[in-house]
């Protein structure tokens, strides 16, 4: 039998208050989807063709979301949905996802089980005295 590594999601975070109450889960992308997406991205100047490309791959890392449209309606998470958002919403978005997968998301909701105090961190830093010294 053989290692299978679970399938891991991000809870997004958003530092925009405006954003206070939308939750977003995203999947851990491949290297190739992250590379594909963050190059997209930083293109100064985007093509129709390349936001095409970016918001369908994008569509594929998101997994739910709890937004809704303005008749209270759940906004599916579709390529064309994405494009009919605004701009800098969506980009909002997928600017936290980038900061998740780059590990710079919020801390875990419940401190690590694992590991151990590293040696630099139990080790005295105060300056003995000189009898000690000698």
């Amino acid at each position: 039998m053989g290692y299978k590594r679970k399938k891991q999601t991000y809870k997004l975070v958003f530092d925009d208050p405006e954003f206070e109450g939308l939750i977003v889960h995203a999947r851990k992308p491949s290297v190739g989807e992250y590379a594909e997406i963050t190059e997209i991205a930083a293109r100064e100047n985007k093509s129709l063709a390349d936001l095409r490309t970016m918001l369908v791959a994008f569509a594929g890392m998101l997994s739910d979301w709890n937004l809704e449209d303005d008749a209270d309606r759940p906004v599916p998470i579709t390529p064309d949905a994405l494009i009919d958002l605004d701009a800098d919403f969506v980009m909002e978005i997928i600017g936290a996802w980038m900061l998740a997968v780059e590990g710079i998301a919020a801390p875990l909701e419940h401190g690590s089980t694992s590991g151990e105090t590293t040696l630099e961190a139990s080790m005295p830093m105060e300056v003995l005295s000189p009898a000690l010294l000698s």
